[in-house]
């Protein structure tokens, strides 16, 4: 394995990753609503979203995805109004607080949480641009030696469940100072989802499908 290039995947991941977008508004979002165990069950969900993407983009359907237009451009289509209806919820509830003792009537089961971070993940078409590029990058080093590409893709899972477990922990131990300006911060986010939804209707030129 060369060493130089994994570091240089790995940064750009932990970059992509960081980086404030939808996958993390929902997780800090969902965890301010309904709690810590919702924020990290959106958590697994995100990163089980990622891992779907892994692997469609290591074994190249990503790149005959592409090669569709139209279907591409349906996905981001999907994808627009999804951002666009979180931020919009985020808009409307934001002063709705869900305690400890009261059951959020959204989300009746455990398993909604994991399908709201799922949902948002899969229909991020961004998240498969984002991997295409890493694996065209370690494929025209590594050619068809598959257990280092499977070894990215298990680091980069790590790094998806670290970071947004870490951001639900972070947002539901800074409850006290979020409870004081809760709706104002969840304005904020909505109007920034909003924002992301507006970047990616803008983006969406880019692909001529009509062609």
């Amino acid at each position: 394995m060369n060493f130089a290039l994994f570091i240089e995947v790995l940064l750009l991941c932990m970059v992509g990753v960081i980086s404030p977008g939808p996958n993390f508004l929902m997780t800090a979002a969902n965890t301010m609503e309904n709690g810590r165990i919702a924020g990290i069950l959106t958590a697994l969900g995100v990163t089980f979203g990622v891992t779907i993407w892994l692997f469609v983009c290591a074994f190249g359907i990503s790149g005959l995805f592409l090669e569709h237009q139209t279907s591409f451009y349906i996905m981001q289509i999907l994808s627009i109004i999804f951002v666009f209806y979180i931020g919009c919820k985020i808009i409307k509830n934001r002063h709705s607080r869900i305690e400890k003792n009261q059951k959020n009537e959204e989300y009746k089961t455990k398993l909604s949480f994991f399908k709201y971070g799922f949902l948002g993940t899969i229909l991020n078409t961004g998240v498969g641009i984002f991997y295409t590029i890493i694996f065209t990058k370690l494929f025209s080093f590594y050619g068809k030696d598959m257990k280092y590409i499977y070894l990215h893709i298990t680091v980069f899972n790590a790094i998806e469940l670290v970071w947004f477990i870490f951001v639900a922990f972070f947002v539901s131990f800074a409850q006290k100072f979020i409870n004081k300006y809760f709706s104002k911060i969840n304005l904020c986010m909505g109007i920034s989802m909003l924002c992301f939804g507006f970047k990616m209707l803008s983006q969406l030129s880019i692909f001529n499908f009509v062609n």
